[in-house]
């Protein structure tokens, strides 16, 4: 898996997705929260973003966008524990965007652990 592997799975998975309701503003929050740490903080979460949406804001994401990046992170609440990450390939998904993504100015070094 790639980074444009994974950005042509979820602007397929977009365009495929109609719908006529939003994500609940929790759930944006969490996986908002989700995506931040999965990418080593906010400037890499917006690099993201871009990537795979065209734009660096959340509020920007349609009903569509939502849903498909809700449907990657598959966001998760262990009772005591903060939200995180259902999708077991979700991290590997952020990191291959990240890894596709051309050394630019505000981007965060990741410290991965072997």
């Amino acid at each position: 898996m790639n980074g444009e592997d994974v950005r042509k799975y979820f602007v397929e998975r977009v365009e495929k997705t109609v719908t006529q309701y939003n994500v609940n503003p929790g759930i944006k929050g969490a996986v908002n929260g989700i995506l931040t740490r999965a990418c080593g903080g906010d400037s890499n979460r917006k690099l993201v973003l871009k990537y795979l949406c065209g734009v660096m804001s959340s509020k920007q994401l349609n009903a569509a966008q939502w849903i498909v990046l809700c449907d990657m992170v598959q966001p998760d609440k262990p009772e005591g524990q903060p939200w995180q990450a259902g999708n077991p390939k979700f991290q590997r998904a952020i990191d291959a965007i990240l890894a596709a993504l051309p050394k630019q100015e505000g981007q965060e070094e990741m410290v991965l652990d072997a």
